[in-house]
């Protein structure tokens, strides 16, 4: 009878654990790599080329006179694994963003130019109220968090956005979504506790 229970309660914990991860997260390594240079016309500067994979990933190459940039989105996923290259395209730093915008998430590798590993900046280590309990939040009050691929130009999209330096003002969140076709809704989130420390709404212009 112990037994049982003790297996009960380690399946109990399982399901919740299971429950909260509500997203497959890409899974970035700390391996040099080159930029995928012939997916670009060499004879332009700046430019941006797009490709849609046969398995739904969405991914735009960059480039500009003095780096590199792949940008790749998971089909039905709430992450974008984002590479920046040095201009000779040679990997600078990689790591995961939110797919609605640029915010970085979880754990990121910066490269010097011989291509050695010279920092691991872990964004998500201040926040025990990570990104997907701010998720489970947005679910909880019927906040639409749209999965990617996010194309540009396809109207307005839940932001999440948090504070660059918790160490010194305290770790935060902030969702910002439109409640009312002209009523955005800003709310902070404490980046510990997920306490709400504020909403407010402002007039929103839909362009």
């Amino acid at each position: 009878m112990k037994n049982l229970l003790l297996a009960l309660t380690f399946l109990f914990s399982v399901s919740c654990n299971a429950q909260k991860k509500t997203t497959m997260k890409p899974i970035i390594d700390n391996q040099f790599e080159k930029f995928e240079t012939e997916k670009l016309h060499s004879n332009s500067e700046d430019q941006v080329v797009t490709e849609r994979r046969k398995d739904g990933s969405y991914v735009e190459y960059h480039q500009s006179k003095d780096s590199k940039a792949k940008k790749e989105t998971p089909p039905n996923s709430y992450y974008t694994i984002t590479k920046i290259y040095y201009s000779n395209g040679d990997v600078r730093e990689k790591g995961l963003t939110y797919n609605a915008n640029d915010l970085r998430l979880g754990i990121w590798y910066a490269f010097d130019k011989s291509g050695t590993v010279t920092s691991t900046i872990d964004y998500d280590k201040n926040y025990k109220f990570d990104f997907e309990d701010v998720l489970a939040f947005c679910k909880k009050e019927n906040i639409p968090v749209d999965k990617g691929p996010i194309l540009q130009s396809t109207g307005y999209h839940t932001q999440i956005f948090r504070k660059e330096n918790p160490e010194q003002s305290g770790s935060e969140w902030e969702v910002r979504w439109l409640k009312k076709p002209d009523s955005e809704e800003i709310i902070k989130l404490d980046g510990t506790s997920g306490k709400v420390l504020s909403r407010r709404e402002q007039h929103f212009i839909n362009n």
